[in-house]
């Protein structure tokens, strides 16, 4: 039986929003694990993997090689990929207030520019200017805007009891965003670990795909309360 209009453009939308998310989830995972299928080791950040090979994990000596000469980065496909793809996700999904569109539309942009102006990898990178630092600065900037300051702004569509549970959820993932460097430097510590960068970003992506995953059961239970109430009003018209 062919789906009602209502029900495809609803089961696009969340089918959007939930890529989104388990895009988000599944990336720094892919990235490592990838890796090590290839025998690289987890990678000091996210963005090393945009190079590493097994012949040449980390910077190479550049007086003994050329970057010319290096091997394209065993993941490099997935890392550009995956940007792209969740970029592309953040901007066609659209905020439910202006604030919120224009900081989905940016951090979509600025995951692109991550992916188009890689981390350098060469002698004289210390110390200048990295279009690469300023892009996943600013997209990490943008989610988390998202998930600190827009997250109630559809609250108010929901139950008074259902309210509370949300905007606490939507609190504690937001500090736990804002808080990702302080964490990925208890887990380094405790863990003795040392890609700190890695797990800052792992972290704070990890807390905004989980916002997201939150968020969409949100808009799914105000889609239900709405369509309960015109059923409601529907069963009390006249006759």
């Amino acid at each position: 039986m062919p789906r009602t209009l209502e029900t495809q453009l609803r089961k696009t939308y969340f089918s959007l929003r939930i890529g989104v998310a388990a895009l988000g989830m599944i990336f720094p995972f892919l990235l490592w694990v990838g890796g090590l299928t290839k025998h690289i080791t987890l990678r000091p950040s996210m963005s090393a993997y945009y190079y590493a090979t097994r012949a040449y994990p980390d910077p190479p000596d550049c007086k003994e090689v050329a970057m010319a000469t290096l091997p394209a980065g065993t993941m490099r496909n997935w890392f550009v990929g995956f940007l792209f793809a969740v970029g592309a996700m953040l901007f066609v999904n659209k905020g439910s207030t202006d604030r919120e569109n224009y900081a989905l539309n940016a951090a979509g942009i600025f995951a692109a520019g991550v992916a188009l102006c890689p981390m350098a990898w060469d002698c004289d990178s210390t110390g200048k200017f990295s279009w690469h630092g300023a892009f996943a600065f600013s997209f990490f900037a943008a989610i988390a805007f998202v998930c600190a300051f827009c997250a109630d702004d559809t609250l108010h569509y929901l139950p008074q009891a259902e309210q509370g549970k949300f905007r606490n959820t939507y609190r504690a993932l937001a500090l736990f965003m804002v808080a990702s460097p302080a964490t990925a430097w208890a887990f380094n510590v405790f863990t003795q670990q040392t890609s700190k960068i890695y797990w800052t970003e792992v972290f704070g992506i990890e807390s905004f795909a989980l916002y997201w995953f939150v968020k969409s059961r949100e808009i799914a239970k105000i889609i239900q309360e709405r369509r309960s109430k015109t059923l409601s009003s529907e069963e009390h018209l006249p006759v």
